[in-house]
């Protein structure tokens, strides 16, 4: 249940906040190289 809550969280738009924004960026491009390296096979 824990991690919907936070998938929800990084779901939801950004604040007008700039550096608020940077960091969501963060959070949705970690995911993407950690799922290429994690399947090498494709």
């Amino acid at each position: 249940m824990t991690l919907k809550s936070k998938k929800d969280e990084s779901y939801a738009p950004p604040p007008p906040n700039g550096s608020s924004r940077e960091k969501h960026n963060e959070i949705i491009v970690c995911p993407i190289p950690q799922v290429l390296m994690e399947s090498p096979d494709i």
